[in-house]
């Protein structure tokens, strides 16, 4: 989804692109009279009066007139636009679902598509360059970035304005960038707490480093400063209702780390702090803190998706004043004054506008929206909402990040027990892996759901739910699919050969006693010589679908790479690999 992570003036130099693009105008589709379907908004680029906003469900991109506050167009593109930037006078989408980045020009009162290139597997977001002639596309599963270059126009060879120029593999699922300059972008892992430093003078990854927190949702540059907007959980501290209540399980931050800082390769795989300020208090949380939109003036505005709020602060040293939007804000741009900024709300099918100099609301945009909801989305905005939770300090995603996982740990009582975390397993793909919790003893996904929201979110004393709503997100749960594995989503088919052999190494360890096909999982509970704080030595497989997709591995997290599991963990016991049937499982295992 999109992020606009800071407002500049637009640059009108590049006529000739414009001119060429309005010129080879691809066939498209009016959608405004068709879809029946929410528009489920996740993005927003502006351009003078208009507004164009990515509608992820129903495909298409809308144009919106802020005067008027109507949508004058709909074009349909794709599946499932994820994210969007204006660039050279174009507007760059990226379709995660059909794996494109799509050019998009507004011409006669209407969009047209322009062009279309292929990215790698789920694109989930695109930047430009300062200088906007680089334009960056983060891919989540194959764990790369692309890099495409931006031509103002060349006159002997016109069909190739917009060229790919490298694909970079990453050590983590990219989400969130931010340009520190026309030569360094920063790079955010989508889970957790991991960031890349892209050196663009010769397109390569320079350094990898990490924040105490996970799940980034906000990256931006102000004051010479990179500014994050994330989570912070705190592993061992209880989920009980004290700890709940003074934020100590889940702090919501606005981090701040010096440019220089960051840029430094001496800090290459360090964990670097900056200065924090808490987004949330007492009584007060401010769950999910997501995108984070900075204006040339230095005002700073942080969306609160999970409580449907903003954090604005005009200088440094102000606090953050706290003001109510629409449903599950995602996305925020400003206009070309600076005057007002547009938010994006999810799950409200809305843009709220948000007068810059008083910091209120002065009026809403309504997107096309069908009479009823379905389930699956009431499930899904309840999957965002951290009002669940005892003053909406967190919600499902915040340790779910997506229906994944951050990969962290959390002492919770799905074990019936405090005083023993353990690893925050993925949703994505849950429907078929019963039971449920490390000790197997849920046998029912609803009774998972209802137990989570009352002893670990403690929602008894936060929104209250009704037997509707607990049903509509266990449903939205059961649609969510795994991931593919890391090789299959790089569509690496060089270790075709070591995966075949893995398998053989799979079964004849007898593996699949535990993890059975076709979920890779079983419902029983097994002693696989791992023990517990506490002494538990019987644990229920997790799933092994999409397990290339993780960071760590085991009941508790103690392996912190899949080789790890096998060399380090020697798991399962009674495995003796050599390093090449290790090397050839390890390939199988990343295809899963």
């Amino acid at each position: 989804m999109s992020r606009i992570v800071s407002v500049q003036p637009l640059v009108r130099s590049r006529v000739f692109l414009s001119l060429w693009l309005a010129a080879l105008i691809y066939p498209a589709t009016d959608a405004l009279a068709e879809h029946v379907v929410a528009t489920v908004p996740n993005g927003i680029a502006v351009q003078g009066d208009w507004l164009v906003v990515t509608s992820r469900d129903r495909g298409s991109v809308l144009l919106v007139n802020a005067a008027d506050r109507t949508v004058h167009h709909e074009l349909r593109i794709g599946q499932r636009p994820s994210s969007i930037v204006q660039a050279a006078d174009v507007f760059w989408i990226t379709d995660q679902q059909n794996q494109q980045l799509i050019g998009v020009v507004r011409q006669d009162g209407k969009l047209q598509e322009v062009l279309r290139r292929k990215t790698e597997h789920s694109p989930v977001s695109v930047a430009a360059s300062p200088n906007e002639t680089v334009l960056s596309v983060a891919c989540l599963w194959a764990r790369r970035l692309d890099l495409f270059q931006i031509d103002p126009g060349q006159p002997n060879n016109p069909s190739q304005p917009v060229r790919p120029t490298v694909t970079l593999d990453l050590p983590f699922s990219p989400h969130e960038q931010c340009y520190l300059d026309n030569r360094h972008l920063l790079v955010a892992d989508a889970f957790g707490a991991n960031l890349a430093v892209v050196r663009l003078t010769d397109n390569s990854v320079s350094h990898e480093f990490q924040i105490p927190g996970h799940h980034i949702r906000g990256i931006a540059v102000v004051d010479n400063e990179v500014v994050l907007a994330h989570q912070m959980l705190t592993s061992f501290i209880p989920t009980s209702r004290d700890h709940v209540f003074w934020g100590n399980v889940l702090t919501n931050l606005f981090r701040a780390i010096p440019v220089q800082e960051v840029l430094n390769p001496a800090n290459a795989n360090k964990k670097i702090f900056g200065t924090i300020v808490p987004l949330g208090g007492e009584k007060r949380g401010a769950g999910d803190p997501d995108c984070i939109c900075v204006t040339p003036n230095g005002s700073v505005t942080v969306a609160l998706a999970g409580v449907d709020e903003l954090a604005i602060r005009h200088h440094r040293n102000e606090p953050f004043q706290r003001i109510a939007v629409g449903r599950n804000p995602v996305a925020i741009a400003a206009n070309e004054t600076n005057s007002a900024i547009y938010v994006v709300n999810r799950f409200g099918n809305s843009i709220s506008i948000v007068d810059t100099a008083s910091n209120q609301v002065t009026g809403s945009i309504r997107l096309p929206a069908p009479d009823v909801t379905t389930t699956e989305l009431v499930g899904e905005s309840l999957f965002h909402d951290s009002r669940l939770a005892l003053d909406g300090w967190f919600s499902c995603n915040s340790c779910h990040v997506d229906g994944h996982t951050s990969s962290q740990s959390n002492d919770n009582l799905g074990d019936n027990h405090f005083g023993d975390e353990k690893r925050i397993i993925s949703l994505l793909g849950t429907s078929d892996t019963a039971p449920w919790a490390w000790n197997g003893q849920q046998m029912n996904l609803i009774d998972q759901v209802r137990k989570s929201l009352l002893f670990t979110m403690r929602s008894s004393e936060g929104k209250p739910m009704d037997e509707g709503e607990i049903m509509a997100l266990t449903g939205y749960l059961r649609t969510l699919a795994p991931p593919p594995g890391i090789a299959i989503a790089r569509r690496d088919h060089t270790n075709q050969a070591a995966a075949v052999r893995g398998r053989e190494v799979f079964l004849a360890n007898d593996c699949q006693a535990c993890h059975q096909e076709p979920a890779l999982t079983s419902r029983d509970t097994y002693d696989v010589g791992l023990t517990s704080k506490t002494g538990e030595s019987t644990f229920n497989p997790p799933s092994l679908r999409g397990v290339s997709q993780q960071h760590r591995w085991l009941h508790d997290g103690r392996a912190s790479s899949l080789e790890s599991v096998f060399a380090d963990h020697h798991h399962p016991p009674h495995a003796i690999l050599s390093p090449t049937e290790l090397s050839d499982l390890l390939a199988y295992l990343n295809q899963l």
